[in-house]
């Protein structure tokens, strides 16, 4: 007969305490001060309303600002049933690092995204100075700017083959 591990507890911050077991257990209680609620692991977070039709707009806007410094072979990709953390993937080339920088900032520095709604507390940027791999995270909506060797490297659009393609 196998035993089950006993669970732990751990103290944070004055009352709040936190009981698990292990990995495998689908349920963690979590005991706030008096009251106990019992939460599940995997949470699926249900989208807002008009989320969506907002962040569809804001991929559009940054397909074409893409267009707009020349960047190559834009796609855009649905991925909001797949994952939590975003609702578009925006997938293009660039020619060279500084083309790649260029794009980056014409995303990152322009007043259309503010046209639909766009709130700016949410933009982040990686691998600006490499250039290489420029991530660019608007929330909703990420953008994956790649020199053309990384593109074919990593095949982003393989690993997200089942995320439809959004037609402009």
């Amino acid at each position: 007969m196998i035993k089950k591990p006993a669970p732990r507890s751990k103290r944070i911050r004055g009352s709040f305490t936190a009981s698990y077991t292990t990995v495998s257990s689908k349920k963690t209680s979590v005991i706030f001060g008096k009251k106990k609620a019992v939460i599940s692991r995997i949470r699926k977070a249900k989208p807002l309303a008009g989320e969506d039709k907002d962040s569809r707009a804001l991929a559009l806007v940054c397909a074409d600002l893409i267009e707009e410094k020349r960047g190559a072979d834009v796609v855009i990709l649905n991925v909001a049933k797949f994952i939590q953390i975003a609702d578009y993937f925006i997938i293009c080339t660039g020619k060279n690092k500084k083309q790649n920088q260029a794009i980056a900032d014409n995303i990152f520095n322009n007043s259309k995204l503010y046209k639909v709604g766009y709130n700016a507390s949410f933009t982040s940027i990686q691998g600006y100075e490499e250039g290489l791999w420029v991530l660019v995270d608007l929330g909703r909506v990420v953008v994956h700017i790649f020199i053309e060797q990384l593109r074919k490297h990593y095949d982003l659009e393989f690993l997200w083959a089942a995320a439809p393609k959004i037609k402009r």
